[in-house]
């Protein structure tokens, strides 16, 4: 087992409010752990709790990985990966309820839409 580094942590918190900045998730609550909390087993790198009620997420980065993991460990990318399932989560929250307003799937892809149009580059 190889522990992760402050440094490292500080890296993936870093660019993961650089990427709420871009993406326009302003909205949002950002909050950071180094370590795993006890009530989560399976995150292996990273991972993120939101609640889109609040507009709060929490992230952490795992404090301790196998020899392989940690080969593969890289802060930038994992902060990406949980910044988007952030950007998700409002849609993902819909596609689970029961009973939704009409239009509100639509209104949310459009929102996620018009946020991706202001940083993907053609």
């Amino acid at each position: 087992m190889k522990k992760t580094t402050k440094a490292e942590f500080r890296r993936f918190e870093k660019e993961a409010r650089r990427l709420q900045l871009l993406f326009g998730l302003t909205d949002w609550h950002f909050y950071f752990t180094h370590g795993r909390p006890d009530d989560v087993k399976d995150a292996d790198f990273f991972a993120c709790v939101a609640c889109e009620d609040g507009a709060v997420a929490t992230f952490w980065l795992n404090d301790e990985l196998d020899d392989r993991d940690y080969a593969q460990s890289n802060p930038e990318r994992h902060a990406l990966h949980e910044v988007l399932h952030v950007m998700t989560w409002p849609l993902k929250g819909l596609a689970e309820r029961r009973y939704i307003q009409p239009g509100s799937p639509e209104e949310e892809w459009e929102r996620l839409v018009r946020r991706l149009e202001k940083v993907v580059k053609v």
